[in-house]
């Protein structure tokens, strides 16, 4: 999986789907979750149920704020990142 994450080639799309086979095996990994908050807020997975994606935003977010600090999360404005992430999933919800 290391290969497959440095490999510049990759889409966002696969970026996202390697972090989410890895947090499906470690689901713990801080670093993981917030790289897929990240990715969740610039774009969704179009193969994904948005629900499924709901659902790994919530999994992701409730690691992030148990294993880093608030000043953490403040210096990267994680939750302008979660909130991004959380509206283009409603956005989806509704047909936007």
């Amino acid at each position: 999986m290391y290969r497959m994450i440095h490999n510049k080639k990759d889409s966002i799309q696969d970026m996202l789907n390697i972090y989410i086979l890895i947090i499906r095996r470690c689901p713990t990994l801080r670093a993981v979750a917030l790289k897929i908050v990240m990715i969740l807020s610039r774009c969704l997975p179009r193969t994904m149920k948005i629900e499924d994606i709901a659902k790994l935003l919530e999994h992701c977010d409730k690691m992030i704020r148990q294993l880093m600090t608030e000043e953490e999360r403040e210096s990267m404005r994680y939750d302008l990142f979660y909130q991004k992430a959380s509206e283009r999933i409603e956005a989806r919800e509704y047909g936007f």
